[in-house]
């Protein structure tokens, strides 16, 4: 019997020694003209480094089909009168099917070849009005990255610029110093509510990991400044998040299990004589197994934290007729304490504690997109309609069991959004975009906290509704010297406290000599503030509740970046950018004692009057040394050094809370091919983060042991450090390729070496000194999954 076991699983892990057929797997996808998605007939796709030459042309509608070896290969596409594309480190696996689409640029003179690289800037973004401070993520990078968990949040941490966390449980993206507050979250070009489970709170765009996971986005582009106009209602970043289409073509399945949930998609076409297409993404998460196996500390909460997931995508082309995207995205999470029914069992008031917080978030969509006669001007339409809600009670509950709450909120925020654009190429050198977007927002909002007479304070007004409207102008001119000018215009109005802001954006991109290019831009950006900030009640003089935030205006900020793109060799790139942001506009509490402003506010803002009269600046220069995936290894090094600071109402200049003054990040790893034919492959990839700690404001020694009590000194406001931040996390995966399927066993390791990084520094005054009190984030978690692909 254990002979009979031991001859299954060698058969199993080395079927290739047995069955030594050569695997092949199907790359199909379309070739388009760049600025107009034009299909180019007849374009020629080839295979590199194979031998014999492997290749095809595309059909009238500017598609292709042909059979690779698995492994990771590169491709060249070429067409008459248009620069030529190599697109490298494409994953050719046995479980499913893969689609790329090649953009060709049009050529204005004889120029040179341009290269897709894995996180490239150079001429790979997808938005094509963007000039700088743009990275775009492949879907083979989200799958690669180590500690990325398939969350586009955690991936983008390892970019220039870009500073993690302080807590290992959140996913906040802190750009240049900004508060994550200021980025803005799209889907299939236009902006969604935040996607993240267990979510910042009103207004913050973090969470602990998104509901939107890598397996079913596409390539997508996201913005750490001075962004095209075609972006409005940020000011900090975007996320310009795009899902993936299914197979048109052949149905198939992918089921994904481990230590904190399962996953399963299906994708396909709808019938054989239909282009159309779905791709359908369940998920389910629970951190119950880890809590029990300690790998992590749930502390008192006892409703483990759980989620679920799920996101369609069905497409459906009208061949003449342009095609229509249904897209969705359903999601909802759970978390909580609740008492034990056992009063002889209580020991401390906190036994008698009651918390629970659930979120849900719904969306739903339609793009439509369609190429007018003549393929110089296609228009895109898409409507969405959203739903996020959050509620949070807590409280104790007394001997007869009945509970009590403390605090409670119920915050519910239906919206209807709308976006058209317009992009006309009138030839080689001009192209035109422009576009409006019209957003009808409201909202219905419950938070009351117990005061000490038994009632409840009403801390928000109940309803709330406001219409924001954007529109924006955009012109690129390709000059004969390999110049590229991109001048653009964003209005933007919001009724709620009828604020309007007119933001011009400049971008310029030269080539000096192939593969050298300079970078810069400008822009003026503008957020508005969610809608729990204008409603909130806020005691005026005589200690009575009013809405006195509902005139708030447009925070605001100026951009300026200059760098340079660097081709060191044909698979290594240098870039270095530098940037400046004057932020102005910003609420503060407005008085000559006060040092609170919101670009220290991850969330929802504070209890008082705040008036647009802060300032602050961020500044810094960025470096980056990335090696594409060739010869079976890649690596990413990026290096930051970043000042960032603001003025109160105090009238003082004080670091800001994210002013780490340093990030650096190393990305490394590699694939070992193995088996006969080199058919299955291990990979290895790590991830190194040391960074500046975030800043506290220090204590007052002297006048907290004088009042026996913990006074802050509030003119050194974030002038103390937490230690510096440092976490390795690492994983390897095994993929083993069979002709009608692949599995892939997978282990990541968040913070392999344990380390205990400082979340918070609190203080105490405790028998007549003052105490300091480490609130440390998590420790090592390592989670197993394994997939397979059929």
């Amino acid at each position: 019997m254990i002979r009979h076991v031991i001859l299954l699983t060698f058969l199993t892990f080395t079927g290739s020694t047995i069955h030594s057929q050569t695997i092949t797997q199907t790359l199909k996808g379309t070739v388009a003209d760049k600025e107009t998605g034009r299909p180019l007939a007849g374009a020629n796709i080839l295979i590199l480094n194979t031998d014999p030459p492997s290749g095809t042309s595309a059909d009238s509608e500017g598609k292709f089909r042909l059979d690779a070896e698995i492994g990771r290969i590169s491709i060249k596409v070429t067409f008459l009168g248009y620069e030529d594309l190599a697109i490298n480190d494409i994953l050719i696996a046995s479980g499913k099917e893969i689609f790329i689409t090649a953009e060709l640029q049009e050529k204005v003179t004889q120029t040179r070849e341009v290269t897709i690289r894995p996180g490239d800037t150079g001429k790979t973004s997808l938005n094509h009005m963007a000039a700088a401070s743009v990275n775009t993520i492949r879907t083979n990078d989200a799958m690669r990255y180590a500690g990325g968990f398939y969350d586009p949040s955690r991936i983008v941490n390892g970019f220039a610029g870009i500073s993690n966390s302080n807590n290992d449980y959140s996913n906040d993206i802190v750009i240049r110093g900004n508060s994550s507050r200021g980025l803005l979250w799209r889907l299939e070009g236009i902006e969604i509510p935040n996607p993240n489970h267990f979510s910042d709170g009103q207004g913050g765009s973090g969470g602990a990991f998104s509901a939107i996971t890598s397996n079913v986005i596409d390539n997508f582009d996201f913005f750490t400044g001075a962004f095209p106009a075609e972006y409005g209602n940020a000011f900090s970043g975007v996320m310009d998040l795009n899902l993936r289409k299914g197979n048109s073509d052949k149905r198939e399945y992918a089921f994904q299990t481990g230590m904190i949930g399962a996953e399963i998609s299906m994708e396909g076409p709808f019938s054989a004589r239909s282009d159309a297409s779905y791709l359908l993404n369940a998920r389910y998460t629970s951190f119950k197994i880890l809590s029990d196996l300690k790998i992590i500390d749930l502390e008192e909460t006892n409703v483990a934290p759980s989620t679920r997931d799920l996101v369609f995508n069905i497409n459906i082309p009208f061949r003449k007729a342009g095609s229509l995207n249904l897209f969705g995205l359903l999601a909802s999470s759970r978390i909580g304490k609740t008492v034990v029914h056992d009063s002889s069992a209580w020991k401390t008031l906190s036994d008698r504690w009651e918390e629970m917080g659930t979120q849900s978030s719904s969306t739903f969509g339609a793009k439509y997109l369609y190429t007018l006669p003549g393929a110089k001007t296609y228009v895109k339409s898409v409507v969405v309609y959203s739903l996020y809600s959050d509620s949070w009670h807590e409280g104790y509950v007394d001997s007869a069991y009945i509970h009590t709450d403390n605090y409670t909120s119920d915050y519910r925020y239906p919206s209807l959004r709308y976006s058209f654009l317009a992009n006309h190429k009138l030839n080689s050198r001009n192209i035109f975009r422009s576009g409006v977007t019209l957003n009808f927002l409201s909202g219905e909002m419950y938070d009351y906290r117990l005061n000490s007479t038994g009632g409840y304070d009403t801390l928000l007004v109940p309803s709330a509704s406001g219409n924001l409207y954007q529109g924006y102008f955009q012109w690129k001119y390709r000059s004969a010297s390999n110049l590229e000018f991109i001048a653009g215009l964003h209005f933007m109005r919001f009724s709620l406290n009828d604020q309007s802001s007119f933001e011009p954006r400049i971008g310029i991109r030269w080539q000096m000599a192939p593969g050298n290019v300079f970078l810069a831009g400008f822009g003026l950006h503008s957020r508005t503030e969610s809608l729990a900030v204008y409603n909130a009640l806020v005691r005026d003089k005589d200690g009575k509740r009013k809405p006195l935030n509902d005139d708030l205006e447009l925070s605001k900020s100026l951009h300026w970046v200059a760098g340079l793109d660097l081709m060191m060799t044909s698979d290594v790139r240098f870039r270095i950018e530098g940037y400046i942001q004057y932020l102005f506009n910003i609420p503060i509490v407005n008085k000559s004692t006060s040092q609170y402003s919101t670009i220290n506010s991850a969330e929802r803002l504070t209890d008082a009057i705040l008036e647009n009269f802060g300032t602050g600046m961020n500044k810094g220069i960025e470096i980056t040394v990335e090696k594409a995936f060739s010869r079976n290894y890649y690596f990413l090094i990026t290096g930051s050094l970043i000042d960032s600071w603001y003025c109160a109402g105090d009238h003082r200049r004080y670091n800001t809370y994210y002013n780490t003054r340093y990030i650096s990040n190393i990305i490394a790893g590699k694939d070992f091919p193995v088996g006969r034919n080199k058919r299955s492959s291990i990979g290895l990839n790590s991830r190194f983060i040391l960074r500046g700690g975030y800043r506290y404001t220090p204590v007052n020694e002297y006048r907290s042991l004088k009042s026996k009590k913990v006074v802050y000194d509030n003119f050194q406001s974030y002038e103390s450090q937490l230690p510096d931040f440092l976490r390795l996390d690492a994983g390897i995966n095994f993929r083993k390729n069979h002709p009608k399927y692949s599995w892939i066993v997978m282990v990541d390791i968040q913070n392999a070496t344990g380390r205990r990084n400082v979340f918070k520094r609190r203080f105490s005054y405790e028998n007549g000194r003052i105490v300091s009190n480490d609130i440390f984030s998590l420790g090592m978690i390592p989670v197993f999954n394994f997939r397979l692909e059929f």
